[in-house]
Order: C-alpha cells, then sequence, then structure tokens
C-alpha cells in the first residue's frame, strides 16, 4: 500500500488500505490497514492549492520521463551552481511511474526561482526545451500528495 501512496497518490493509497481491511478483518493486517485508513481520513490535508506567501520557501521543479536525461541535467545544474557560487541542494523525488522530479530546493520566492531558471537558461547552463516550475513547498506537498501537477500547472498558468 506505501508504494502505491508513492507512484500513485495518497486517494489510491487509502484506496488500497480500505482493499486491505475489508478484505481481511480480523488479520493483524487488515486492522493495521483499518487503523491507518481512519487516521488518514482525518489528517488528508486539503486538496486545494495554497496562495504564495513571502513566508513560504519555494522549489523550482523540472520534470523527466526519461531517468537518464533527468540526471544529465542534474549533472549541468551541480556545474551551473559551483560557476555561479550558488549551493543550492538538489534532489531526485519520484512523481509517478512515468515522471520524475529534479528538484532545487531553498528559494526564497516564485519569483526568484522562476529567475533562477531563467538565468540558468539565459547563460546557456541548461536547454530551454526542459520543463519546469516554480512551486511553494506546500503546494509540491499537495501535488506529490494528490498527483495532481496537471492541475497545478493549468492553476499556474491563468494567474
Amino acid at each position: 500500500a506505501y508504494a502505491t501512496a508513492k507512484i500513485e497518490g495518497s486517494e489510491a493509497y487509502l484506496e488500497s488500505l480500505n482493499y486491505v481491511a475489508l478484505t481481511y478483518p480480523q488479520s493483524d493486517e487488515g486492522k493495521f490497514a483499518q487503523k491507518k485508513y481512519n487516521e488518514l481520513k482525518r489528517k488528508l490535508k486539503p486538496r486545494d492549492f495554497s496562495p504564495n506567501t513571502e513566508e513560504q520557501q519555494y522549489k523550482l521543479v523540472y520534470y523527466f520521463n526519461d531517468s537518464e536525461e533527468l540526471m544529465a541535467v542534474k549533472t549541468e545544474l551541480e556545474t551551473a551552481f559551483d560557476s555561479l557560487g550558488y549551493n543550492f541542494k538538489t534532489t531526485e523525488e519520484v512523481y509517478n511511474s512515468n515522471q520524475n522530479f529534479l528538484v532545487i530546493h531553498g528559494l526564497n520566492s516564485l519569483l526568484g526561482a522562476e529567475g533562477l531558471a531563467e538565468k540558468l537558461i539565459n547563460e546557456k547552463f541548461i536547454s530551454q526545451e526542459f520543463d519546469y516550475f516554480a512551486i511553494s513547498e506546500e503546494n509540491y506537498s499537495t501535488v506529490q500528495i494528490y498527483k495532481n501537477l496537471d492541475e497545478y500547472l493549468v492553476n499556474l498558468k491563468n494567474k
């Protein structure tokens, strides 16, 4: 069930827990699944995106269907950060079974994240063909939990 959550999101995870709880109600696994299901239903954060504020931390996220391409871009970014004297942390993160994220952490504003992407493109450290978006940590969490990147990108374009 946990692997399902990581790849398919919270709704699929809840369905998996519910299935185990209903299929094996008398087993330890079934009881655990029911308990976890009830806890998560209560704790699950809203699906809506939060407005951006200056109090939040932001991320710049590149997304890829090809993990080799992701690793090549990660190397390019690390070289760029060394050249520019920046000390940003990057991580590779699973989004779903088809896409992975390359995340740059530690940005202080949405405009700062977008500006970094433009600087990397303008100074030829990275190609403009790569898809990216800037996002607050809170909204990133929502995207990962609900697997609703497309919805976030539509909201971003409409602003």
